[in-house]
């Protein structure tokens, strides 16, 4: 499911290092050291994509997901222009999407 929204590492906890090994072993993911002490990221493979995702799939754009996180950001911000800092968070989501001075994007 993981895969399906565009992430392509995952955390785990370390205990459960046992059944991650079984899933590389069986080729379907690979697993490396985690940022955070205790834990485990993995990510598929090729087999695992082929075995769980379906040959119609595409992974979402993330520059598109992006984009609509950066239009809510600033949507919300602009309509909250009266606390303060909101107008600078505001403005900081328009620069980001190319329209510096477009308020209510």
């Amino acid at each position: 499911a993981r895969a399906r929204t565009g992430e392509i590492l995952w955390t785990f906890r370390a205990d459960l290092r046992r059944q991650l090994e079984g899933l590389e072993t069986a080729g379907l993911i690979q697993v490396m050291h985690g940022v955070m002490p205790k834990t485990l990221r993995a990510q598929l493979t090729e087999a695992g994509k082929s075995a769980y995702l379906s040959d119609e799939y595409t992974p979402p754009n993330d520059l598109d997901r992006k984009t609509r996180a950066l239009e809510a950001i600033a949507e919300y911000a602009e309509a909250r222009d009266f606390v303060i800092g909101m107008e600078s968070v505001a403005s900081t989501a328009r620069r980001a999407l190319g329209n510096p001075e477009q308020p209510g994007v």
